[in-house]
C-alpha cells in the first residue's frame, strides 16, 4: 500500500533559469513514473528579499509537515549553493525531531568559492551530518567537498540532464557553407557575449549569430543591435530550445561566469549533435572535451574563439567528427538514466526502512 510520501523543494519562476528549468524537469518525470505516483512540491522564491521569501518557504513547510507528516517520509530540496545554506540548515534542525529523511540536490560548480570562512563551513557540515546523500551536479567539485570535509559516503554525482531525442542537425557540410552559430542563455558579459560580439568583427567568412535569452544590461543590446552579424531573437521558452536549436550548427558559449556548473544548453546541444565552442572554465571540460565533440578556447580569449570559429567553418570533416561524438556525449546525461539511479537511491531508503514512497 503506498502509503509515505516524498516532498520536493525547489526554485520557482520567474525568473527562468538552469535552476528552474532542472527542477521542473524533475518534477515533471515523476509525474510520469507511474511506480511513484504524483509529485508534491513546495516552490521556493528566488525574490530579493531573501529573508521574506525564507520566511514564506518556512511557513509553507510546516504546513505541508501538519497535513502531510504522518504520510511522509523523504524530503528532496534542489537549489544553488547559497540557498542550499540558508534553507538547508533549517531543514537539518528539523529532519530528526519530525523523522523525516533528507536530501539535498546541489546545481551550479562554486562550492569551492561559497564555502569560504569558518560560519559557511559549519553550516555545510551540519548538511553534511544530516543528510541521507548531497548530490552534486559536477565531478570537480565532489573532489573539492570530500577533500575538504571527508564525506566520500553522503555525496553523488548528479549532473546537469536532458530528455533523449531522436532528432540530429545535419552532420554533414559542404566546403564553404554558410556557418549558422547560436548564443542561448542568459545575455551578459561573463556569459561570453561581448566577445562574440568583437570576434564577429574579424571571423572574415560567412556566417550569422543568432542571441537567444534574457538581457539585463540595455548597453549589451546595443552592442548587438550594432553588430553586423549578429541578431537579438529574444527570450524562448525551456520547452522550445530544442527545436531552436535545431535551425543552427553550431552552439557558441565562451563563458565565464563564477556560477557555471554543467550548462544546460552544451548539454541540449549535445543531445542533437551539436559541437560547441565554449571555454576550459569550471567543470566544463568535463563534459566539453576539446577536439571530440568541442572546441575548447580560453577564458575571455577573442583571438582563439575567432580561430575557433574560423576553423569549423573551414573544415566540413572536423565539423561532422564533432557532431557524431556530440551526440555520443549525450549518454552520460540522458535523464531516464539518470533519474532511475536517483530514485533507486530514494527507493534503497524506503525499502531499509520499510516505507513505500509516493507522491501525494
Amino acid at each position: 500500500m503506498k502509503n509515505k510520501a516524498l516532498l520536493s523543494i525547489g526554485p520557482i519562476t520567474p525568473p527562468v533559469g538552469g535552476t528552474t528549468v532542472l527542477f521542473e524537469d524533475f518534477l515533471d518525470y515523476l509525474k510520469g513514473e507511474n511506480d511513484y505516483g504524483y509529485t508534491n512540491s513546495l516552490r521556493s522564491n528566488s525574490s530579493k528579499n531573501k529573508v521574506f521569501s525564507e520566511a514564506i518557504l518556512l511557513f509553507q513547510f510546516i504546513l505541508w509537515c501538519f497535513k502531510k507528516r504522518k504520510k511522509s517520509k523523504v524530503v528532496m530540496f534542489h537549489a544553488s549553493s547559497n540557498r542550499m545554506l540558508m534553507t538547508g540548515v533549517w531543514l537539518s534542525f528539523l529532519s530528526k525531531p519530525l523523522g523525516f529523511k533528507l536530501y539535498f540536490r546541489k546545481f551550479g560548480g562554486d562550492f569551492d568559492k561559497v564555502l569560504q570562512g569558518r560560519i559557511k563551513k559549519i553550516l555545510f557540515e551540519i548538511l553534511i551530518s544530516s543528510a541521507s546523500l548531497i548530490y552534486i551536479e559536477t565531478k570537480n567539485e565532489i573532489n573539492y567537498i570530500t577533500r575538504e570535509f571527508k564525506c566520500d559516503e553522503k555525496i553523488k554525482w548528479f549532473p546537469n540532464v536532458r530528455k533523449s531525442i531522436d532528432k540530429s542537425i545535419n552532420k554533414v557540410k559542404p566546403d564553404n557553407f554558410l556557418l549558422k552559430c547560436v548564443f542561448i542563455g542568459r545575455v551578459i558579459k561573463d556569459k561570453g557575449i561581448v566577445d562574440i560580439l568583437e570576434s564577429l568583427k574579424h571571423v572574415n567568412i560567412k556566417i550569422n549569430v543568432d542571441i537567444y535569452g534574457p538581457i539585463e544590461d540595455k548597453a549589451i543590446l546595443e552592442l548587438i543591435n550594432k553588430s553586423e552579424y549578429a541578431t537579438y531573437s529574444g527570450v524562448k521558452k525551456s520547452e522550445n530550445i530544442i527545436s531552436t536549436l535545431l535551425n543552427y550548427d553550431l552552439l557558441l558559449l565562451p563563458t565565464y561566469y563564477e556560477g557555471e556548473g554543467y550548462p544546460g544548453v552544451i548539454i541540449e546541444a549535445f543531445s542533437i549533435g551539436m559541437p560547441v565552442i565554449t571555454t576550459n572554465w569550471k567543470a566544463i571540460p568535463e563534459i566539453a572535451v576539446d577536439g571530440y565533440n568541442s572546441i575548447i578556447i580560453s577564458p575571455k580569449d577573442v583571438h582563439g574563439l575567432t580561430s575557433a570559429i574560423k576553423k569549423i567553418s573551414e573544415t566540413p570533416t572536423l565539423f561532422e567528427h564533432l557532431s557524431i561524438n556530440a551526440k555520443e556525449s549525450f549518454k552520460s546525461f540522458n535523464r531516464e538514466v539518470v533519474y532511475e539511479n536517483v530514485l533507486a537511491d530514494l527507493k534503497y531508503e524506503s525499502e531499509k526502512n520499510k516505507w513505500n514512497i509516493f507522491y501525494s
